[in-house]
């Protein structure tokens, strides 16, 4: 009885251990952070910064985000101003490092299809996914992402949270 049970939680774990490691390994996602916003209004001055660690490998790597959105939003899109410096790995022969390099976008996230539907998942809050970029990252270096919004109105009532997702790209 004894034995049978020690073979069965050594099963056990290593179903545990073989779905963590999948869960783990699929996808590639490096970096999966979201900011909350006060759904009463996003000031237009009110910046929303994301400090992504150094990347552990070099390679092509997708620059995701997320949006999520009560009823309240007024409006059937969203422009964002998305800015990002990207912070090589200091060089040992340079002790000052590379100066960053910056990648900037302005993003046009539709919200609400021209029949008034929320295109986004959700019953009363809704969640939308967008793609930003893809870029080439060399081990080691990092990111400082700003995004702010750049609509007519200055407090955007009805935004709940917005995500970064850097995703290492497998192809």
């Amino acid at each position: 009885m004894k034995r049978r049970c020690s073979n069965a939680l050594f099963i056990v774990l290593s179903v545990i251990f073989t779905a963590w490691t999948m869960v783990a390994c699929v996808g590639g996602k490096v970096f999966d952070e979201y900011e909350q916003i006060p759904v009463e209004g996003w000031d237009k001055n009110d910046t929303l910064t994301f400090s992504v660690p150094a990347v552990a490998a070099d390679g092509v790597y997708d620059i995701g985000l997320g949006l999520r959105t009560t009823g309240d939003y007024p409006f059937m899109s969203l422009t964002l101003l998305f800015e990002a410096n990207i912070i090589a790995k200091k060089s040992d022969n340079f002790s000052f490092g590379n100066p960053p390099k910056r990648l900037s976008r302005t993003l046009s996230c539709p919200l609400v299809s021209s029949r008034g539907r929320a295109q986004g998942q959700g019953v009363s809050l809704y969640q939308y996914n967008f793609h930003v970029a893809t870029i080439s990252l060399h081990e080691g270096d990092s990111l400082q992402v700003n995004i702010r919004h750049n609509m007519k109105r200055e407090m955007l009532p009805g935004l709940s949270d917005l995500g970064l997702s850097i995703t290492r790209n497998r192809h």
